[in-house]
């Protein structure tokens, strides 16, 4: 991620604390909220998570011209919850845009995942982007021997 000024690149950290680190990079006022466990996940998952909060937050600094962003992340049992939500300028999400290209690789980088995207905004009411990702804690223990090699 470059904003102009400063790169970053995934650390191999949790994915938790990856996003904290990111969003410090942009100028915006936030806050980021981690609930639940801190694990690692499948890198694959944690990479496309990452991408997906990364294009969340570019778009509210981007498009909606937000002053605060609130990014909040939550671990349970089955799945993986990510809302990033802002005070921007919102939009109208039944007006389809013909270059809304990152709305469109975001939720096919969700399915890919077999999770769910759902964005909610409204003219002049911000916008709330909810990410659901199913967590197959099986692989909690493949991840941690697959790291120590």
């Amino acid at each position: 991620l470059s904003n102009g000024r400063s790169h970053f690149h995934s650390t191999g950290d949790p994915p938790a604390r990856a996003i904290f680190m990111l969003a410090q990079v942009y100028l915006a006022p936030r806050v980021f909220v981690h609930i639940g466990e801190e694990i690692r996940l499948p890198s694959r998952m944690e990479a496309a998570v990452f991408r997906l909060v990364q294009e969340s937050v570019q778009n509210a600094l981007k498009h909606a011209e937000a002053r605060h962003i609130d990014v909040k992340m939550e671990v349970t049992c089955h799945h993986l919850l990510v809302s990033v939500k802002d005070d921007g300028k919102g939009f109208d999400p039944s007006v389809k845009k013909e270059n809304a290209f990152g709305l469109i690789g975001m939720r096919e980088r969700v399915e890919l995942l077999g999770g769910t995207l759902d964005i909610r905004s409204k003219i002049g009411s911000g916008t709330t982007v909810f990410i659901r990702v199913p967590l197959d804690r099986s692989t909690d223990k493949t991840n941690k021997e697959e790291r120590k090699r």
